[in-house]
């Protein structure tokens, strides 16, 4: 599964974002198994996760205007995804935070990365 993104272009009409959504899909089954079976630890994983998937998306992102919707759906695939990599279990069966898992990994928020490659 992964987040559906719609941009408003000109004349109001959404259209989904289908490259990105089909780049970072193909990056992130292709390492699933590996972050299911592998002996490599959760930080090796989180490397791997970050150079494979999260930097192709959010490459691919960064110079669309996207709504806070949208920014929350993108940080909610982060979220599973860095959650399956720490294996811990969705928040409605952990009661573990979003904000707890990123502070656990070391990351920032997705929103973030993507504000502060705006501005650079």
């Amino acid at each position: 599964m992964y987040c559906k993104i719609d941009v408003c272009t000109r004349g109001g009409k959404t259209s989904s974002l289908t490259a990105p959504e089909e780049q970072g899909a193909r990056a992130r089954s292709a390492l699933e198994v590996l972050w299911r079976r592998s002996a490599l630890t959760w930080k090796q994983k989180l490397q791997m996760f970050t150079s494979q998937v999260e930097s192709r998306l959010i490459y691919s992102l960064v110079g669309l205007a996207m709504t806070k919707a949208q920014l929350r759906k993108l940080d909610g695939f982060q979220n599973t995804c860095v959650r399956r990599i720490l294996g811990v279990p969705r928040s409605y069966i952990s009661r573990i935070s979003n904000a707890a898992v990123l502070k656990k990994a070391g990351k920032p928020s997705a929103s973030k990365i993507m504000q502060k490659r705006r501005i650079e």
